[in-house]
């Protein structure tokens, strides 16, 4: 269950947004099904735009969001973006100070949760298109991963602990009431088998809990997974 490291992710983040690309150009001006106010493209338009400010905040690097001029953002189409994103990434080391929305300030924080960002718009994009995609199994641990540590808790808590389970390559989790976590092999009050995609695609409720097999208490499990992943 170890996250991508540097160069890894970087391969990712390409890989995932080329694939993005790709698929929506199979399907221009779809609908979007997880965001049904988007087109297609509006989602590359926003996947343009995340790209071109995690680029500027790493490469300046930005320390605050106050007196922050969005016009200072250069405006680019998709792969110039990714490309900028990338190269200021690669020229960053991951403990530069950097604004995050996370309590994690610093550059490595962007190059793990972009992997995340790239992951689940391609499957916004593959979906679109109406198409089959795989998401390389390591990429989608990392992205759980990364998930499960910026997942907001309810106020009330999950309401029971929740264990995940990838049933195609290493990767287990478990999620107690109050957020606190731990990884190997757990009982807990709910069970969520399926492949790193499917659990990935749940988690960011791309994909229906029936998507995986549920064990023990539904209402923890439909709790745990409409709980927001991005805190």
């Amino acid at each position: 269950m170890t996250l991508l490291d540097r160069d890894a992710s970087f391969e990712a983040i390409d890989e995932q947004g080329r694939a993005l690309v790709a698929a929506c150009a199979g399907a221009a001006n779809v609908k979007v099904p997880a965001c049904p106010d988007w087109t297609t493209e509006d989602l590359l338009a926003h996947v343009a735009e995340v790209h071109s400010f995690w680029a500027y905040v790493v490469a300046t690097p930005l320390l605050s969001l106050e007196g922050f001029d969005e016009s200072a953002v250069e405006r680019l189409a998709p792969d110039a973006a990714r490309t900028h994103l990338l190269e200021a990434l690669r020229a960053a080391p991951d403990d530069r100070t950097v604004w995050t929305w996370s309590s994690d300030q610093s550059a490595g924080f962007v190059r793990r949760f972009q992997v995340v960002e790239a992951a689940v718009h391609r499957a916004d994009a593959e979906q679109a298109a109406g198409r089959s995609f795989a998401i390389p199994p390591a990429t989608a641990v990392h992205a759980i991963a990364v998930s499960l540590e910026t997942m907001s808790v309810p106020d009330a808590g999950f309401g029971g602990s929740v264990h995940l389970h990838c049933t195609d390559t290493e990767g287990e989790w478990t999620v107690y009431a109050n957020g606190a976590q731990s990884t190997g092999h757990e009982k807990a009050d709910a069970a969520l088998r399926g492949s790193a995609q499917d659990i990935l695609l749940a988690l960011w409720r791309r994909a229906p809990l029936d998507a995986l097999e549920v064990f023990g208490d539904r209402t923890v499990a439909d709790t745990f997974v409409g709980a927001d992943p991005r805190a």
